[in-house]
Order: C-alpha cells, then sequence, then structure tokens
C-alpha cells in the first residue's frame, strides 16, 4: 500500500515530500550535526534543554499542506571538551487539506570533536508518522 500510495501521490507520508516522515529524520539528523559547537575546556557548562516551535507550508500537486512541529532536545556536555551527547524528539502535526496526521522520531547523536572548528557526530534516529483520516501509518 506504501508504495502504490509514494507512486500515486505527492503526499506519501513515509517518503517522498518535506512533510514526510524520511524527508524529517533526514533534516533532524542534519540539524543534530549542524547544531553550534560549544567549546568546554575553559569553564563547565550545564546541560541544556531546548524546546521550539517550527511551522510550514507547501503546496504538493493539487494539496495544500501545513506542517506544525515541535522539537524538544536534551544536550550533555562532558568535561573532555566539545564531546556532546544529544538526544532529540520533534512531534509533528500535519494538515493535508481536510486530513490531519501526527508522527515523531527520537533520535540520539555523539558529537566528537576533531579540531577545534570541526567535529564528527555519528547519530541514530528512528520515527513513525499515521493518520486515521489517510488511512496510513509508518
Amino acid at each position: 500500500m506504501l508504495r502504490n500510495l509514494a507512486a500515486t501521490t505527492p503526499i506519501d507520508p513515509v517518503a517522498g515530500n518535506p512533510a514526510s516522515l524520511s524527508g524529517t529524520m533526514v533534516s533532524d539528523s542534519f540539524a543534530a550535526g549542524a547544531a553550534s559547537f560549544r567549546q568546554t575546556d575553559e569553564m563547565k557548562i550545564s546541560n541544556s534543554i531546548a524546546v521550539g516551535l517550527a511551522t510550514g507550508y507547501f503546496k504538493a500537486g493539487d494539496y495544500k499542506v501545513n506542517r506544525y512541529t515541535l522539537p524538544l532536545s536534551y544536550t550533555i556536555y562532558f568535561n573532555n571538551p566539545g564531546y556532546q551527547l544529544r538526544f532529540d524528539l520533534p512531534f509533528d502535526y500535519t494538515q493535508v487539506g481536510d486530513s490531519e496526521a501526527y508522527g515523531a522520531a527520537l533520535g540520539a547523536s555523539l558529537r566528537i570533536p576533531v579540531s577545534d572548528a570541526w567535529s564528527l557526530t555519528p547519530g541514530i534516529r528512528a520515527g513513525a508518522t499515521g493518520s486515521l483520516d489517510m488511512a496510513w501509518q509508518g
């Protein structure tokens, strides 16, 4: 069913558009690695919690899509300068015409400094999305 949906509509919930689960998981993973790089060698920085709100609107074919995201994250700063462990959980609400969809994707990443201005950030993420009115889930 999901393959057919991806092949026949621009609003596939799992892949193929900016509001899809895979699209948002890729952008969330990139954001985790591209977030500001704080050094902690001179002073102790306490762990941080972040909450935000993001909105977006786009058209896909004949569909008008409104998207609202509540990104939550918690970052642990280690005594070793530059190392950071980040957990994030964005909640998504999407309106496609008169239909509604909900989703979330839990992610974890570890920032490993390579130099003063560069780091590597491996991460892992799992998510789910679904809608009762559009009869899909992923």
